[in-house]
């Protein structure tokens, strides 16, 4: 419930925190310093650490790619950063790369913009097993 001094973005990164939880969902971020992309831009690099319990076996650990920009100087919440990766994915599944890259502002006819198309297509595997629409309606508020 919220309260007066919580934001929005509070309570859904709170209540993603609470999703992962109960699955059983252990993570953690991991800092590979600061990086610069093809097209100059300046960000810090991490991977997010996870495992999701299976029914039957051991965990199996998974791993996300994470990127920001410099102007953001708090690490990154892991749990946050999986629901992001929802929401990522969910915007490219069962979507031709034209019209998605028509709705997203992309250019269709841009090799790197069809890496991005990929990239995110490429996240589903990882988050096999989870709540991947409701995460990605949570991470529309962070």
């Amino acid at each position: 419930m919220k309260n007066d001094t919580q934001q929005d973005h509070e309570i859904a990164r709170d209540e993603i925190a609470e999703i992962l939880s109960k699955l059983g969902v252990t993570g953690r971020h991991e800092c590979h310093g600061v990086g610069v992309s093809e097209s100059g831009w300046r960000h810090t690099a991490y991977s997010i650490q996870f495992a999701i319990p299976q029914t039957t076996g051991p965990c199996i650990p998974r791993s996300l790619p994470w990127k920001q920009g410099m102007g953001i100087n708090d690490e990154p919440h892991w749990q946050s950063c999986i629901a992001s990766a929802c929401a990522d994915f969910l915007s490219v599944k069962g979507r031709k790369f034209q019209d998605w890259a028509d709705e997203m502002g992309f250019n269709s006819d841009s090799i790197k913009d069809k890496a991005v198309f990929d990239a995110c297509l490429a996240l589903g595997p990882q988050l096999s097993g989870l709540p991947v629409k409701r995460l990605a309606e949570l991470a529309s508020r962070l």
